[in-house]
Formats: C-alpha cells, structure tokens, sequence
C-alpha cells in the first residue's frame, strides 16, 4: 500500500483494532468471540488420559532397574507376568459464562 507500518498501526489503534489477531483477514471485520449470557448455556467437556506413574518414580527420573522395581512393587503382574501401571481418566468441565471448572478423575 505504500503506507510505513507505524502509520497503520496508529490508524488501527485508534479504531480500537490494534491486534491484527483480533480481525478476519479476507474481509477486515472484527472477529468477535461466542460468549454465552448465562451459566450452564455452554460447556467444554474434555477428557486426559495421563498414564500413572509407579510410586517411587518412573524410568525417566531414575535408573531403569530402579524404577522397574518400583513398577512391580507399585501394581499386581498380568498373566504374562508383565506388571500393569495403566492409565488414568482425568475428566475436565468448564462452563464458558463463568469460566467455573470441575475436574474429576
């Protein structure tokens, strides 16, 4: 366009569009986020699935002979004779009025 960079972004300033992010680059609107008016009109549900980690610590923080010992003392063996760590389920809820969270595993 031919106009140095401070200058457009003193325009935009002024019009209250000083981040770019916050505009539709193919039209030049103003990108406004969903907001809901009440609580519990809408949720995000999001599920983790961390894996557990042996009491004692894992093989990433202490020698693998160390931490396989401590994988069979933290769990019961399988049939195979492998011991079974697992996983666990963290589930996540955020309301987004309120933005209040809940989080059970």
């Amino acid at each position: 366009m031919g106009i140095p960079a401070s200058t457009v972004h003193r325009v935009l300033t002024r019009h209250g569009l000083n981040r770019l992010r916050w505009m539709d680059w193919p039209t030049g609107q103003v990108i406004h986020p969903y907001e809901r008016f009440r609580t519990g009109e809408l949720v995000h549900v999001d599920i983790k699935k961390p894996g557990n980690i042996p009491d004692g610590g894992g093989h990433r923080t202490m020698p693998r002979q160390q931490a396989m010992a401590n994988r069979q003392a933290t769990t019961d063996a399988r049939k195979g004779g492998s011991p079974v760590i697992g996983y666990s389920f963290v589930h996540t809820v955020v309301d987004d009025h309120s933005r209040l969270a809940y989080a059970r595993s």
